[in-house]
Formats: structure tokens, sequence, C-alpha cells
């Protein structure tokens, strides 16, 4: 998600306001539809075996 908003940030910064708020939008809503509870349980996976914790 990390990589995807800062390609956000560079590819909204010179359009104006209001077309920069709807992409941002847009992009955060495909993502979000694609958060699936596998995809979760993969990534919690993967995050606990570098033997990191994750809050929340």
């Amino acid at each position: 998600m990390l990589r995807a908003y800062k390609r956000l940030i560079d590819e909204g910064f010179c359009l104006p306001f209001g077309e920069a708020m709807a992409l941002e939008a847009q992009r955060s809503k495909k993502w979000a539809v694609a958060q699936t509870p596998a995809e979760m349980a993969r990534r919690r996976a993967a995050v606990q075996e570098r033997g990191r914790t994750q809050a929340g």
C-alpha cells in the first residue's frame, strides 16, 4: 500500500485538488476491495514470519 500511495502522490501532484481527491478515492476503493480475509491472513503471516508484531 505504501508504494501505491507514493505512486498516487507522484501522479496526483500536478492535478487540480478536486481531481487529485477523486483519483485518491478511486485508488483507495480499488485497494480496499482487493483486501480479502485470505489476503490479510497471508500478510499477517508474512509479518510474523519476519519476527515482528502487528498492532491492531
